[in-house]
């Protein structure tokens, strides 16, 4: 768990760093694995930019690779389960947790900054 926490810290502080890594890996790490959009949705989606790439015959092997891995969340867990659980299917898959403790209360705020950017301010999570 101090490992999987490390490397959240790591990814926020670099330019890796995005809206969907601030608030889904809490969610993974909490074990809900559900940011209010259903893996449903979320192949719909990979479907639709599966179909754009391919009218415009630009070669997606990756992308191809995460469709699937989605589908096959979406066959295992159902429709309205929450578009992180292919984090639980690896999880599954591997027989290992990935819940850290200390987010079992996690939650989020959005902050203006200066610029007309954002902030994530995480909250009830270690002493947060």
């Amino acid at each position: 768990a101090r490992v999987l926490n490390a490397m959240f810290e790591g990814v926020r502080a670099s330019a890796g760093n995005s809206f969907v890594w601030e608030t889904e890996v809490p969610l993974v790490f909490n074990g809900t694995f559900d940011p209010g959009f259903t893996l449903q949705l979320h192949c719909k989606d990979l479907g639709i930019g599966h179909g754009i790439s391919k009218d415009a015959e630009v070669p997606i092997e990756v992308f191809s690779l995460v469709e699937q891995i989605y589908n096959r969340a979406r066959f295992k867990y159902g429709n309205v389960a929450g578009s992180s659980h292919p984090a639980k299917l690896l999880q599954d898959d591997l027989g290992e947790s990935l819940q850290v403790p200390g987010y079992a209360d996690w939650n989020y705020e959005i902050e203006k900054v200066e610029g007309g950017g954002i902030a994530i301010v995480h909250k009830g999570v270690n002493g947060r």
